[in-house]
């Protein structure tokens, strides 16, 4: 499941699709540029709080992934984030169907 996953962000990302960590997340989800949000198994409450208040207000579609930071830091060459936004419909999608295979 998370290969799959993580080849569409990488690909995601790649195409300058994707909000990476936190703060550029809220800003996405802000800015009504967020189609959906990935938040990592391990991340802090404080950052999961503000995360889900902010995707609520927004309608914006939340996943709990079922891998660590480390995991998806290991798809995406930047850090360890805890979150990220997908900016893209189509990408938006394809990783909720491959998360909910």
């Amino acid at each position: 499941m998370s290969g799959g996953v993580f080849g569409l962000l990488g690909m995601c990302y790649r195409a300058g699709r994707l909000a990476v960590g936190a703060d550029p997340a809220l800003e996405s989800i802000a800015k009504k540029k967020a189609r959906l949000c990935v938040i990592c198994s391990d991340s802090a409450e404080n950052t999961r709080s503000k995360i889900t208040l902010a995707c609520k207000n927004a309608n914006v579609p939340l996943i709990s992934a079922d891998f660590t930071k480390f995991e998806l830091s290991q798809a995406l060459p930047r850090g360890t984030p805890a979150v990220v936004t997908i900016e893209d419909e189509g990408f938006a999608a394809g990783i909720t169907r491959a998360m909910n295979k």
